[in-house]
Order: structure tokens, then sequence, then C-alpha cells
């Protein structure tokens, strides 16, 4: 839970930092038809104080779970506009 977490986060040579997500929708809420595109970049400084943006690659949201029916490929389609 982001709101739990205290920043800045220390970490140090060797450790791993995961990032983990998942989108809980409604089955009727048409919010599950988004695309998000989820700015991926983190601001490092390290111990001698020089400050470096990384990009973190994998975090963006595809609906994949309604691709895999013909059914939600054209539901999808037409929320997106398709006729």
């Amino acid at each position: 839970d982001v709101s739990k977490l205290n920043y800045p986060i220390n970490i140090s040579a060797g450790d791993s930092l995961n990032f983990e997500s998942k989108f809980n929708f409604e089955p009727e809420n048409e919010k599950k038809y988004n695309v998000y595109d989820i700015q991926k970049r983190i601001s490092l400084i390290d111990s001698k104080g020089n400050n470096e943006t990384k990009r973190i690659l994998n975090l963006d949201y595809y609906p994949g779970d309604l691709f895999r029916t013909e059914r939600g490929i054209i539901q999808y389609l037409k929320e997106i506009g398709v006729r």
C-alpha cells in the first residue's frame, strides 16, 4: 500500500525493489476497457548525493482479460469508438 510507505526509501547495493499492481474492476464498470499509461520513472539519489532518473519497464495496463473471447474484443472495440 503506497500510503504506508515512508519516503525516501533507502536501499543498499544488491537489494531489490519490486513494483506490483493489480487492477480490480466490477464486471459492469466501463473503466475495465481503459488502457493505462503508467509513468515509469523513479528518481534516485546515491549516498554521495548524485541524482539520477531511471525508467521502469512493463508497468502498462491493457485489458488483457477481455481479449480472451470474441465478445470481449467486440465490446472493447465498441468502448474505444470503433464502429
